[in-house]
């Protein structure tokens, strides 16, 4: 697959079930102007939502309407499987590509919360895009986090990651905030902390 640079610089934000990727993604398109938010299972949460499987698919606590007691983050796994099985492993990035081509020209930053395949990370490295990898271990796991994700992870970040730093000239930076409860859209790290990463970040755009 030819894969064009866009013109949009892109930060892509990795990290475990229960790192707060959403939450910080919320905190850094605050702090830079002209940026947006989105993700690569945003396609897949708009078909739940307009198959009117899930209410509200953005919630990770949201249970399905038909009461089979699947979470969302389970219905997305699945059909994210099944897209990259019938499209291609590639489709959810080329859905990226496509949103990314239509957004409004005045938006600069993409900020891509929810990065976790190697297709995606690939994509990511042909766009010299930022990699922030989340470390963020949680005093007390998520309802939504099971023990398979918790070792999925382990896979992702002990094997994948580290072999795509070795192999390519990804602009990454690793954060590990200090744990603590997260209250509303605050995360759970000291200002002073979050201010040295924006720092780097600003350098890198």
């Amino acid at each position: 697959m030819k894969m064009e640079k866009s013109n949009k610089k892109i930060i892509g934000i990795i990290g475990p079930s229960g790192s707060r990727k959403t939450i910080f993604a919320k905190k850094l398109w605050k702090s830079l102007p002209f940026a947006t938010i989105s993700s690569f299972s945003y396609p897949l949460r708009r078909f739940l939502y307009l198959a009117e499987i899930y209410n509200n698919p953005w919630n990770k606590m949201q249970k399905d309407k038909y009461n089979y007691g699947i979470p969302i983050t389970t219905a997305l796994r699945l059909l994210g499987k099944y897209f990259r099985e019938t499209y291609g492993n590639d489709i959810l990035v080329k859905m990226m590509k496509e949103e990314i081509k239509n957004s409004l020209s005045i938006i600069k930053t993409i900020i891509i919360d929810d990065v976790c395949m190697p297709e995606e990370l690939k994509w990511l490295q042909k766009q010299d895009a930022i990699i922030i990898v989340l470390l963020s271990p949680f005093e007390k796991k998520p309802d939504w986090v099971s023990e398979t994700e918790e070792m999925a992870w382990k896979i992702i970040f002990e094997r994948t990651l580290p072999s795509f730093t070795k192999k390519s000239n990804y602009k990454i930076v690793f954060f590990s905030p200090q744990v603590g409860e997260s209250d509303g859209d605050e995360l759970p790290f000291l200002f002073s902390e979050y201010q040295k990463l924006l720092g780097k970040i600003r350098e890198l755009l």
